[in-house]
């Protein structure tokens, strides 16, 4: 489970502790303090010091330091510097949480909703969540969307979940910027508009968002909202084909076959669907399939055609002029050959 790191910029707490002195050059034995600040238990942290760190933070803690309670609550959950208690982490994040300490109401929402301290209670998850989130905790606002957008243990809620997703979209969470695109195209929670559902693709394509990037790609290649711009599409698809998305090699492959925005090439574009096809593509294997029949950027080969489509059509991806058109010019024998070489395929992405 993902729990929170939790980084903060704060000025250095101290809490005395007394300690006893040995003798030092002869000296008497003295009373000194001590002194463990917040800051160097961080330090120690930070350098996997553990034990040194969870002293000194359940010093801070004891004393009331919500940030300490945190880092103690966070140190229980991953068993750094402390034997691993789910119940020692929730009890922490609680008193942490109970004053105000936005990332242990964060925690707490998680814990909860995955039950990684019990059964799932989805009313707490709420509750803590809500209460982070509405202090401007962008996390919590972002997985509360997603709790109101999917109705999960809540009544669905579309509207709230777009009010949620914009406040952390407008603090620049990615996946927010996302998913309010998302609701703005389909006119979920909100009066449909697909340019604002481009902008939304835009931002968070450029933070580098790979489905936004895919999505945006798409916006311009169809001229969703925008005017249709193949040049940009290409730009968007590569992106997110860089990012393995095997639906933007297929818009890239479309595109060098269509000599849209860029140079007609059927090479480039049964590269394209081949790559898409390897990862189990139905659209980049129903066009590779085409190709080989077509003997278009590739040598003809129906045997190699037959066994595309017959992968293609196994994910539901199918169009009956073209499966007419192949069955009648391929013999039983290249039928089981295309059958072997499909199985030959399926059998090698199954190791």
């Amino acid at each position: 489970m993902w729990i929170p790191r939790i980084s903060l910029e704060r000025t250095a707490r101290r809490l005395a502790l007394a300690a006893l002195l040995g003798f030092v050059s002869g000296a008497p034995p003295a009373m000194a303090q001590a002194v463990i600040t917040f800051q160097d238990s961080l330090a120690a942290y930070r350098n996997a010091d553990y034990d040194t760190a969870f002293a000194g933070f359940r010093a801070l803690a004891e004393s009331g330091d919500a940030d300490a309670q945190a880092y103690v609550a966070l140190m229980y959950a991953e068993g750094q510097g402390v034997t691993r208690d789910m119940d020692q982490a929730v009890a922490w994040y609680r008193r942490a949480a109970e004053l105000g300490q936005l990332d242990s109401q964060f925690a707490l929402g998680l814990i909860y909703q995955q039950g990684e301290a019990g059964p799932r209670n989805m009313s707490e998850a709420v509750r803590w969540y809500g209460a982070a989130a509405a202090a401007g905790h962008r996390e919590a606002r972002f997985e509360l969307g997603l709790i109101h957008a999917t109705g999960d243990g809540v009544v669905q809620d579309e509207t709230r979940a777009a009010e949620l997703f914009r406040q952390a979209a407008e603090d620049g969470h990615i996946d927010a910027q996302h998913n309010l695109a998302i609701l703005y195209l389909n006119g979920q929670g909100v009066a449909q508009d697909e340019p604002q559902a481009a902008q939304w693709f835009e931002r968070a394509a450029e933070a580098g968002h790979p489905d936004a990037q895919y999505n945006l790609a798409l916006i311009y290649d169809k001229g969703i909202g925008v005017a249709a711009d193949a040049l940009r599409a290409d730009k968007w698809y590569r992106k997110a084909a860089a990012s393995g998305i095997a639906d933007a090699e297929v818009g890239l492959g479309l595109l060098a076959y269509e000599g849209r925005g860029v140079e007609q090439d059927f090479g480039e574009a049964a590269a394209r669907f081949a790559a898409a096809a390897d990862r189990g593509n139905g659209r980049g294997q129903y066009y590779l399939s085409v190709l080989y029949a077509q003997g278009q950027g590739v040598e003809a080969d129906l045997i190699e055609a037959y066994k595309w489509y017959e992968l293609a059509r196994e994910r539901g991806v199918t169009f009956e002029p073209y499966e007419t058109k192949l069955m009648a010019n391929v013999g039983a024998a290249e039928i089981a050959e295309g059958k072997e070489r499909a199985a030959a395929w399926r059998k090698s992405r199954a190791q």
